[in-house]
This record gives C-alpha cells, structure tokens and sequence, in this order.
C-alpha cells in the first residue's frame, strides 16, 4: 500500500504540475469575470493615454480621464465578480446535503469498513470491494464540476478536503486496479485530490498521510457513521 510520499525530484515537479492546474483555474475564472467592455477597451485605453503622454494624440483630456476611470471601475466589477465564482457555495452546499444524509452516511461506512477491512490488498476488482464504489463516484463527481469550473478549488477544498484526502488515499491501489481495465474509471479524482492538496499545501505547509494516520481517517469515518445512523 502506497502513502503519500515522494522524492524530492518528484515533489519538486508534482508540485510544479499542480500549480499549474491551480493556476489555470484562477485564469478562466479571471476571464469569465471580467466585461467584454474591460478586455478589449482596456488595451486600447492604455493605447491612447500611452499616445497622449507623448503629445501624439488629439483625444481631450476629459475623455482620457473618464476611459481611465471606466477602466478602473469595470476593474472593480470584474474583481468583485472574481471573488464571488471564487466563494460561490451554491454546488458545494448541494453536495453538502447529499454527503450528511442518511443514505450516504451508509455508503461512507461500507466504504471505510471495506477499505479498512481490505488494508492492503486493495490492488483489485473484486466485486467484494465494490461498495467503495459509491463513495468514490460522488467525489468523481465532485472533481468533475470542479474540473469544469462549476465549483472552484477553494469552496471543494473548504469543503471536502479531509474526505477527498483521506478517501483517496486509502483507495488509491483499488482505483488505479480499475483504471488498468477502465481508464475512465474515476478519471477526475487524482486531479481534485491534486488541485485540492496544493491549496492545502500553501495554507498549512506540506502535509502526509502514514498508513497509521489512513487507518485512523477510516475508523474515524466508521465511527462517526455508525454514531449518526443510530441517532
């Protein structure tokens, strides 16, 4: 069973690659926040006032101050629309409510009794194993609204991120087993459990996962699950 560790080689570069998928995100939101009106107009803005520094420009005064302006204030809009895509819980609050409901709080017991149970030999597609299934397909679900820029890394990190942590890593062997066979399978999870970790790593420094501290999470998970089921 493989933990989250790496040589610094990998580290160095796994790193890199995450960055890289962060900060795409970042720059498709930032380009669907801002007004058509701010990207082409700002250019040419910055144009004429370059034009009129140098005494090249017949355009008044007024009017360049009142483009920058513009500029500045669809700047602000755009900014303002930034930070609400970037907050914007209305999908997470809907997977919020599947993940604490009764049924899913079955699926995620099944799931952390089966993978701890399995500790080990999860290597496989045995159908003994296949209850891990559900849990795994809402947080492929998860990873694909994230993906398309439905739900931002930071809400899903906010949210989930102990759970797509932990599920992932306990479950690593069996997914990989799946994709061996199917390379669909839970295609979108390794990038949200990627996206996800990167944030994590700048707020709180890098963080680990032992095999002790996997086995902890799942029995965590059973605990709390069968705490709930019975109240």
């Amino acid at each position: 069973m493989r933990y989250e560790q790496q040589t610094p080689e990998e580290g160095a570069v796994g790193k890199v690659n995450i960055m890289q998928k962060v900060w795409w995100h970042r720059v498709r939101r930032g380009l669907t926040s801002s007004s058509r009106v701010l990207l082409i107009g700002a250019p040419a803005i910055i144009g004429a006032v370059a034009a009129w520094i140098r005494g090249n420009s017949e355009i008044p005064e007024w009017l360049i101050i009142a483009g920058i302006a513009g500029v500045v204030l669809l700047g602000f809009q755009a900014y303002s629309e930034y930070q609400h895509r970037t907050c914007d819980p209305t999908w997470a609050l809907k997977f919020d409510d599947r993940f604490y409901d009764n049924e899913f709080k079955e699926a995620r017991y099944k799931a952390a009794t089966i993978l701890k149970d399995h500790w080990g030999k999860l290597r496989s597609t045995d159908k003994s194993l296949e209850e891990i299934d559900d849990v795994l397909d809402f947080l492929e679900d998860l990873g694909f609204y994230v993906h398309g820029d439905q739900i931002s890394p930071e809400v899903a990190h906010h949210h989930f991120y102990h759970w797509i942590r932990g599920y992932y890593l306990a479950s690593r062997d069996y997914i990989e087993a799946w994709q061996e066979q199917e390379a669909a399978s839970w295609q979108h999870l390794k990038e949200l459990y990627e996206t996800t970790r990167e944030l994590d790593i700048k707020e709180n420094g890098r963080t680990t996962l032992t095999g002790e501290q996997i086995s902890q999470f799942l029995e965590s998970e059973i605990k709390t699950c069968t705490y709930e089921k019975l109240t």
